[in-house]
């Protein structure tokens, strides 16, 4: 088993603190709305991929460089015999012939770098910043990025527990068109039950690298739904977030009306060294967005040591 993953057999203890995080991450649904939970989207269908375990999966936190704004795409791709990526795959966009051995360079006047905040490394899976220029717009973001684990390698029961690093940042719009940005490193925990289908993941020990500081101390977001390798957002669940002293807080409050957000995580089971095996890293990325500002995020759970 991979440091930062470990995997649990189910049971009462489990199924009661499962319970517990679903009651609170739900509390405020049907009744008086919480200001500090954010509602998801649309419930999206779960296609699970008959090429899981066969190619490169990831995701993708896009934005355009002359403006505000992100966008999000899950990612697939192929790897060279090197293990490093050649080509990837999000939306309707390809970046074919990556290479190189440190920074890569591809097609659409690809960039693909060692993403602030996460080790460089010469394998998979890894946090890049991928830069390209489609349709003469130049766009950049974090990208995460691994080899599938194979559905047959993900459990049906028990629970696995990742950890590790993510890197946070908080923007905070005026009516100038400017911007107030925060970014902070910290830690993540994503708990996934594959019996139930359901998965949490909280972030925790945040420390400001630039910026003012943050408003909130914690952050959870549950319940998840998995997707075959994937762990999306897909509707469901709520998002929290509370401040140091233990008070439910919104940094994109408006008054005492809770501010309209949207909000969306794209996250992967990657595939253990020793194969075949259960998943052996958990990696991706998510993005909380309101008229006043953003949360985005970039996370990828701790290697072997």
């Amino acid at each position: 088993m991979r440091a930062g993953a470990r995997l649990l057999a189910p049971g009462p203890a489990l199924l009661a603190a499962a319970l517990v995080v679903a009651g609170l991450a739900l509390s405020g649904c049907g009744g008086k709305t919480d200001e500090a939970e954010v509602a998801m989207g649309p419930i999206e269908a779960c296609i699970p991929s008959r090429k899981d375990g066969q190619r490169l999966l990831g995701a993708y936190l896009r934005r355009v460089e002359a403006a505000q704004g992100y966008e999000m795409f899950s990612v697939t791709g192929k790897a060279r015999s090197s293990g490093l990526p050649r080509n990837l795959a999000f939306d309707d966009r390809k970046i074919r012939r990556l290479r190189g051995d440190g920074p890569l360079t591809g097609s659409r006047r690809s960039t693909v770098t060692p993403h602030p905040g996460f080790a460089a490394t010469g394998t998979l899976p890894a946090v890049y910043a991928l830069s390209y220029r489609a349709e003469k717009i130049d766009y950049t973001g974090a990208l995460v990025v691994g080899n599938s684990a194979a559905g047959f390698e993900i459990p049906t029961t028990g629970r696995m527990v990742h950890s590790g690093r993510i890197a946070l940042t908080l923007s905070l719009f005026d009516a100038a068109g400017g911007a107030a940005v925060a970014s902070a490193e910290g830690r993540f925990t994503a708990s996934i039950g594959f019996g139930s289908g359901r998965s949490t993941f909280t972030v925790d020990a945040l420390q400001v690298t630039s910026g003012a500081a943050l408003p909130f101390a914690t952050l959870t977001w549950g319940p998840l739904g998995l997707c075959g390798a994937r762990v999306v957002s897909s509707g469901q669940g709520a998002i929290k977030l509370v401040a140091e002293d233990g008070r439910k807080v919104s940094p994109f409050l408006t008054g005492r009306a809770p501010t309209p957000l949207r909000s969306s995580l794209e996250a992967a089971q990657f595939a253990a060294d020793d194969r075949p095996g259960p998943p052996g890293r958990f990696g991706g990325v998510f993005l909380i967005e309101s008229d006043e500002g953003t949360i985005s995020a970039v996370f990828l759970s701790d290697g072997a040591p």
